[in-house]
């Protein structure tokens, strides 16, 4: 689909518009068999441009995909990108991963993750409060990060990060998110 959209997966390139985003509205309700209701179409494409816009500039140089599996469920970003690795890799995976965050309102959950292409890393479950929200709200998220070493230099980092106000929706994810962890490819530049 020119949209982009894989259910339940939307990419949101970088250069994304309204035009886009009635294209990938319009590709979420064919490809899902629900008989849309007045205005939902666009209610939808709207939402598409919104996000879009928004959770594109949290993380620059990041791709953005949209968790979406019906026409009706709540948007979840996704966020997929590589950074350098500065440091010690250990610490650095851990850092990008919010698995010692002082922020967290609990002990963030830490696990180990593999993937076929990236080998060993992690995957850490947590709850913060939003920093940038004054009323203090709770927001849950999910990071999977991997060390990918280079010959002579520290290596990069791949990243998989997802949040979400709503902690039932993004758990209910979690097994979509994991598949999607597990397909990463290794980063460019990294051997």
């Amino acid at each position: 689909m020119s949209a982009g959209y894989r259910p339940p997966w939307i990419a949101v390139p970088p250069r994304s518009g309204p035009a886009w985003a009635v294209g990938a509205a319009e590709a979420v309700w064919e490809r899902s068999g629900v008989a849309a209701r007045a205005g939902e179409p666009g209610a939808l494409a709207v939402a598409l441009a919104c996000a879009a816009e928004r959770f594109a500039a949290v993380r620059p140089g990041f791709a953005l995909f949209l968790h979406l599996p019906g026409p009706r469920e709540p948007l979840l970003p996704v966020w997929a990108g590589g950074v350098e690795c500065a440091g010690d890799p250990r610490e650095a995976v851990r850092w990008w991963a919010g698995a010692d965050d002082p922020g967290a309102v609990e002990p963030p959950v830490v696990e180990e993750f593999a993937s076929a292409a990236l080998g060993a890393g992690v995957r850490v479950l947590r709850y913060a409060v939003d920093p940038g929200d004054p009323s203090g709200s709770l927001t849950v998220g999910l990071r999977y990060v991997w060390h990918v070493p280079a010959g002579s230099g520290p290596g990069a980092l791949a990243c998989l990060f997802a949040v979400s106000p709503d902690p039932a929706r993004l758990l209910a994810a979690r097994g979509d998110l994991d598949a999607f962890a597990r397909a990463l490819p290794t980063p460019a530049g990294a051997p």
